[in-house]
């Protein structure tokens, strides 16, 4: 069976021989998957800590006796992704999809074409997307999500674009890169000009046309195995 992990991303980090008490949600979870003692959890904070435990048993809360602990260093290099913002469940696809393959954080972006905008209460729940995504694929570093940007904020630093009409990516040794995705309509001749005058590279990341959830996670996935080639 694979080992369950836990979330715990309040309080401070676990330390090796600690018993830990977790109730709420991840205890719930605990017993629905009929956790024993002597089962092995791994323990999530989001901030790089990574710890393996021992279920001790269920006294009206899950216990767990901490037997190693770890720091994970973030992923090199940090990708940033600003992208449209596509509707209902396919924002959580998206989320899900940058989260497994290992983008730094995630932005909505504004753009001309684009039909959908990420505020109030549909931030909170995108966070709380991320963190579940980075439980259910082991990353120690939850993504994080920002705010909304508009292109021009968003032209800061190294950026790549992605578009059809660009050229394939080559990797550029940059340590922070930022992925522009634009809306399904596509980008507008003025925000094309913008970037490009802004010194924006722009990329090809696929022969045909794809939604906002799978253009950005497979440029963001081409992004990053081509940086981390070139490192090694």
């Amino acid at each position: 069976m694979a080992t369950h992990r836990i979330m715990l991303r309040e309080g401070p980090e676990a330390r090796e021989g600690q018993t830990l008490r977790i109730d709420g949600p991840e205890a719930k979870h605990a017993r629905v998957r009929r956790l024993a003692p002597g089962d092995r959890v791994e323990i999530l904070n989001g901030w790089g800590c990574v710890a393996m435990a021992t279920v001790v048993g269920f006294p009206g809360a899950l216990e767990v006796r901490v037997e190693e602990v770890r720091r994970v260093e973030r992923l090199s290099p940090r990708v940033e992704v600003a992208s449209a913002t596509p509707k209902g469940g396919r924002l959580d696809e998206l989320i899900g999809g940058l989260s497994q393959v290992g983008v730094g954080s995630w932005r909505g972006l504004r753009t001309n074409r684009g039909v959908a905008e990420v505020r109030g209460s549909k931030s909170a729940r995108i966070e709380k997307l991320a963190e579940e995504a980075s439980k259910q694929c082991g990353r120690a570093w939850v993504m994080e999500v920002g705010k909304e940007l508009s292109i021009e904020e968003a032209l800061a630093g190294e950026v790549v674009v992605a578009d059809a009409e660009g050229q394939a990516y080559e990797a550029s040794g940059g340590r922070e890169i930022r992925l522009l995705v634009g809306p399904e309509g596509g980008w507008t001749e003025d925000e094309m000009r913008l970037m490009r005058e802004a010194g924006a590279r722009v990329c090809s990341f696929g022969a045909h046309v794809m939604r906002i959830e799978v253009a950005a996670v497979v440029a963001a996935g081409i992004v990053i195995d081509a940086e981390r080639r070139a490192q090694s």
